[in-house]
């Protein structure tokens, strides 16, 4: 298991929500440099939660940057959503990436 922080009460009440309704959703904790960068590493499990639900399988799609694939993508804060695009790259046979960018 990836070592992560405690969720804070926020991300526990929209998890309760989540779990209460029957959603399914995957969380993702973005490091200081990650965010900074505005690209992450596609773990085991994110790369397989966005192939189980239909989002974005990195097996069919071909390596390099001029084939990344992005969709409109939405992340909650705390009174504030943010549109960006989450890019989904192969940039080579064992590393794959997702980038966003925020913006309000």
């Amino acid at each position: 298991m990836i070592h992560m922080r405690q969720y804070n009460a926020f991300e526990t009440d929209n998890i309760k929500f989540l779990v209460d309704r029957q959603v399914e959703f995957t969380t993702i904790q973005i490091t200081e440099t990650g965010l900074r960068k505005s690209i992450l590493d596609a773990t085991a499990p994110v790369r397989s939660y966005l192939k189980e639900q239909g989002i974005h399988d990195y097996s069919l799609q071909q390596q390099g940057t001029e084939h990344k694939r992005a969709i409109d993508t939405f992340v909650l804060d705390e009174g504030t959503m943010y549109e960006t695009k989450t890019r989904y790259t192969v940039l080579s046979p064992r590393k794959e990436t997702l980038g966003f960018g925020l913006r309000e």
